[in-house]
């Protein structure tokens, strides 16, 4: 038995880690290898695992001829689920109860316990003690000895402390967050009374009505709370709808996670109210303590009904999901066994249970509480503790950690360079921080770039529709064009307003718009996810309505000079409700590498498509103090290094959008064209209409131009320095006014707001005030240019960007191995040189009759410095090598020669010891150089690439990102051409550098180094 058990725990089955995953187990999907596994039961005809695997290897268990199988049943590609392998198990044992004198329900509870709920008043725990096992389990294992795991700890890494009282921040999952959320929710809401009333919060009686219903219902989807809050206030309209489009909003409408849960799972929902008060309580219970409740354990309750399971069995066959093609239907068996699990929220609270509460109250007597006076209020006691914690405390975060540490480096080394090491000189810091910190953090280098890969193909596989759709009219494939069939094919190359169809050619010559679903006017914004493509001759009729506003008004009207007819309101409800996308999507953690950001984006399409009318949102001081984490944390980092700017308002994160405006205003981009000359390019030429001139030949009239931003970031490092003019010029010409910011942005002024405007900023150089555009917006708006800049600041800016100070963080971590995971058996030494061999094969190489892997001989030679494991040891036993995958660099005394990444401690020492004591020079890839001879390459240079065979270097100068750019061919296909000339220095010997004169700049050095 022992032996069968031992097997056994090396084939418990597959959980997707369902102790611990955050996943909704009854909303995922199998896994593919689960589906194979059920597959392959059915198709043999087995109920266990155990009897499926010996009819796949075509073995009797029962027979005397024990003899091995040459059929290897791993490659089917099968993986038993966990509640199979578990119920096979405990069978297995109650069968030798009683014939087995040690086998007891005590032991079948201490190995096959499902969680830690005590059973006939004992826990796992105390049946090992009353067997004799002295079993040291930590507190975080859940289940018995065979089948359960310790659970991963995620949020205890570094527990927060409360922003406001320095407590100890608790989990999402208690009552005071919901309750925190769901009162923010609340203050929130505004509301007008009339249809040309002002914006009015919830009053206290309503917040109270609106709470009472929460409480019973459990929460609200977003259709049901937009209703509530409509007939509560007896108001004409609200900005719920508005509230739905945030990513996060339908999940902080559950005030009650196991009420909601109630209330919308099918099943429950039609046994809920059979159930004594008792059980439900009880069910409740278990829920929010966060215990396994399934329908097996609701059935076996010694107070449930006894119609119970017909009830169930009934309201399973009404709520069952047809299976996929392919897919084996689903059993009562299995669907009994399966938890029931409400979604309760992830992660720490942002403050104390204490704090939350005291926000919840005043959130009920109807004040904001990170209004002034609120208990969110950020103070100076709160800043004060936030400066005296270290980043190592601030967060869980390790790339954020890193990048704060860097940016304190930045700025000591800016203050140094440019203030003469006197902070005091500085007068005023702006912030801004990387979008991607969080998204790439924790991922190695290989995991990144496929990640990068994901986020690209929507992208490549458009460019490519385009390139054929597109063959033989001469027409070019701009980053423009591509950004508008993008919209396109998220739409399915048809017009959501009409249903028309239209193609690449249609789209190419610009018989179709982009449209802005709520109209750029009311909300200024260009992502994807705002846009739809459509006819011209719509575009003019839907004028400045949200699109679902203009269906309701004009559904099924003819569009003028077209014979195009505006779709029905049923059918532009069919066309955006599209199955699948009625909750924001979610990255799998199975599927880490899934494009999820295409799915985000069709979803929040969806919901701008469905929106009525949109509150003009506001900047509001509020806004301009409160920031992301992210931005709070570097400021208060820098304040410690400045504080005589602390609460003067000249430490500033200016919004991405302001600074976004202002660039396109000044059209800076071409002040990267002295120092970066690769930033123009012979494009296509438009005219005042953006259409294409064409040559006598039909072609595309090309001129030089400044490529767009998109194509730049792939040239040069640059950009990033132009960001930061930008931010530095924005910052001190358009003061610190969120008014004036949205006005900026919006580039409009209300005509209320105009005397103010003027009073104020009526003497700004830069900020013109002009009729609008349009006529239907004269009566009530004016239009606000941003003026461009004058010609003395751009220069100063193509004076700094000559510089080409850039700088790549080289780590200078010596610690640990690059290796190739996979080991390698070792052939023969030759020389300097060894030659391995490994077995490999792909998932394609399966033996047809038996299924064993076909496995293929690969050789390769490497150098001796490169393979690990032949010095004695466990590695050598096996006559097994591994490869060292990365380099450390090349030294160059007392002799060139490169290190692999592998005990580099060891190796620098014994090189120190043969330069004399002296520490050996060493280069890594992405120093920088300031090469004196030879004369014809003399400047400052970047390492991007060393060659180990040859010692050969490759050099850019310092603001190239890579070694090639796009250019129009003259097909008007986009093709990748090599940068040549003297911004590129390649393969140069390591002799012919040691033969000039060079120096290797300092790696800390993180302003840079000018051209001197």
């Amino acid at each position: 038995m022992w032996d069968v058990l031992r097997w056994y725990a090396h084939n418990r089955g597959y959980d997707g880690n369902r102790k611990w995953s955050r996943d909704d187990e009854e909303d995922s999907e199998d896994t593919e290898k689960e589906k194979a596994a059920r597959a392959l039961m059915e198709k043999l005809g087995k109920p266990t695992m155990c009897q499926t695997i010996c009819a796949k290897l075509q073995i009797d268990p029962l027979s005397s001829d024990k003899k091995s199988s040459p059929i290897a049943y791993k490659t089917s590609n099968a993986a038993f689920p966990r509640d199979i392998v578990l119920h096979e198990v405990i069978n297995l044992l109650e069968k030798h109860i009683g014939k087995l004198p040690q086998v007891t329900p005590a032991l079948i509870t201490a190995l096959c316990a499902e969680d830690n709920t005590p059973k006939d008043g004992k826990t796992v725990r105390d049946v090992l003690k009353e067997l004799g096992l002295d079993a040291r389990l930590p507190g975080r294992f859940v289940g018995g000895l065979l089948f359960g795991q310790a659970v991963p700890r995620f949020d205890n890494r570094i527990i927060g402390e409360c922003p406001v009282s320095g407590e100890k921040r608790p989990l999402k999952n208690c009552r005071e967050f919901l309750e925190f959320r769901w009162a923010e929710i609340l203050a929130n809401v505004t509301v007008r009374r009339t249809k040309d009333g002002e914006k009015e919060s919830l009053t206290v009686e309503e917040r109270a009505k609106l709470t009472a219903v929460a409480r019973d219902a459990g929460g609200f989807t977003a259709g049901e709370f937009k209703k509530v809050v409509l007939e509560v206030s007896g108001a004409v309209a609200s900005n719920a709808d508005l509230m739905m489009t945030h990513e996060d909003a339908e999940e902080a409408l559950v005030l009650d996670p196991a009420r909601r849960f109630v209330r919308s799972n099918g099943m429950m929902k039609a046994i809920w109210a059979d159930l004594p008060e008792v059980l439900q309580k009880r069910v409740l219970g278990r829920w929010n303590k966060q215990r396994r409740v399934t329908w097996g354990w609701l059935l076996q309750q010694p107070d449930a009904p006894k119609t119970l399971e017909a009830k169930l069995k009934a309201a399973w066959q009404e709520t069952k999901k047809k299976p996929r093609k392919g897919d084996a239907e689903s059993t009562w068996e299995d669907r009994v066994k399966q938890m029931l699990s409400p979604n309760f929220a992830s992660g720490r609270a942002p403050y104390s249970r204490t704090v939350m509460m005291q926000a919840v109250e005043q959130a009920q007597q109807g004040k904001h509480p990170r209004e002034a006076g609120g208990v969110l209020e950020i103070t100076e006691e709160r800043k004060e503790r936030e400066r005296q914690k270290e980043i190592d405390e601030l967060t869980n975060n390790h790339l954020v950690r890193h990048r704060l540490k860097i940016l304190l480096r930045v700025v000591e080394d800016m203050v140094k360079t440019y203030a003469d090491g006197n902070p005091e000189q500085v007068e005023r810091c702006v912030i801004e921080v990387a979008r991607d910190l969080v998204e790439f953090s924790g991922k190695s280098n290989k995991d990144t770039s496929k990640l990068l890969s994901v986020k690209l193909k929507n992208f490549k596989d458009v460019s490519q529709k385009l390139v054929d759709d597109l063959e033989g009219t001469n027409i070019p494939i701009t980053a423009g064009l591509i950004r508008k069939a993008r919209v396109a094919d998220d739409l399915d190359w048809k017009c959501p307003y009409t249903g028309a169809s239209y193609d690449a050619v249609t789209l190419a010559k610009g018989k179709v718009d982009l449209d802005h679903i709520i109209p750029r006017s009311v909300r200024p914004s260009d992502s994807l996810d705002s846009l739809v493509i459509t006819f011209s001759e719509v575009n003019k009729m839907k004028r400045n309505r949200t699109g679902r506003r203009f269906i309701e008004e004009d559904q099924g009207k003819p569009v003028p000079n077209s014979n195009l007819m505006v779709r029905t309101m049923a059918q532009y409800k069919a066309c955006v409700e599209v199955s699948g996308l009625e909750h924001k999507p979610k990255r799998n953690p199975k599927f880490p590498f899934d494009d999820i950001d295409t799915k985000v984006r069709l979803w929040k399409r969806r919901k701008n498509l469905w929106l009525m009318d949109y509150e003009e949102k506001e900047f509001t001081p509020r806004d301009l103090t409160v920031t992301s984490h992210l931005v709070r944390m570097s400021a208060r980092q820098i304040e410690k290094r400045f504080a005589h700017l602390r609460d003067t308002g000249r430490i500033i994160s200016i919004p991405g959008s302001v600074t976004g405006s202002v660039r396109k205003s000044w059209n800076l981009l071409g002040c990267l064209a002295p120092a970066c000359p690769e930033v123009m390019a012979m494009l296509p030429t438009l005219d005042d209409k953006r259409q294409l001139i064409l040559d006598a030949d039909g072609k595309p009239s090309l001129s030089l131009q400044v490529r767009p931003k998109g194509d730049i970031r792939d040239i040069t490092h640059l950009h990033h320095a132009l960001d930061a003019c930008v931010m530095a010029f924005a910052s001190h010409f358009m003061p610190k006014d969120g008014k004036l910011w949205e006005q900026i942005v919006t580039k409009k002024v209300l005509k209320h707001d105009e005397e103010a405007f003027r009073s104020r900023y009526g003497w700004h150089g830069l900020l013109k005030i002009a009729d609008p555009k349009s006529e239907a917006d004269k009566g009530r708006t004016r239009r606000l240019e941003v003026l461009d800049l004058p010609q003395t600041f751009k220069q100063q800016i193509v004076d700094v960007l000559k510089e080409r100070r850039v700088v790549q963080h080289v780590p200078a971590d010596m610690s640990g191995a690059h290796l190739e995971m996979t080991t390698w058996g070792v052939v023969k030494i030759e020389g300097d040189q060894v030659t391995l061999r490994q077995r490999s094969f792909g998932p394609k190489d399966i033996h047809p009759e038996t299924g064993a892997r076909m496995r293929k001989p690969k050789t390769e030679t490497v150098r001796l410095n490169r393979v690990v494991g032949l010095r004695e040891g466990k590695l050598s036993k096996l006559k097994g090598a591994m490869i060292i995958a990365d380099n450390f660099g090349m030294v160059l005394d007392p002799k060139p020669e490169v290190i692999p990444f592998h005990q580099v401690a060891k190796a620098m020492e014994r090189l120190t010891r043969a330069n004399g004591g002296k520490a050996p020079r060493i280069l890594k890839n992405g120093m920088v150089l300031k090469v004196i001879k030879p004369e014809s390459r003399a400047g400052i240079w970047r390492i991007v690439t060393m060659q180990e065979s040859s010692l050969k270097v490759d050099f850019v100068q310092p603001d190239l990102a890579q070694f090639q750019v796009s250019v129009v061919n003259d097909e008007g296909k986009t093709i990748k051409r090599k940068i040549s000339g003297s911004r590129v220095w390649r393969e140069v010997s390591i002799q012919t550098l040691l033969n000039g004169e060079f120096e290797i700049l300092p790696n800390r050095q993180y302003c840079g180094f000018g051209p001197g």
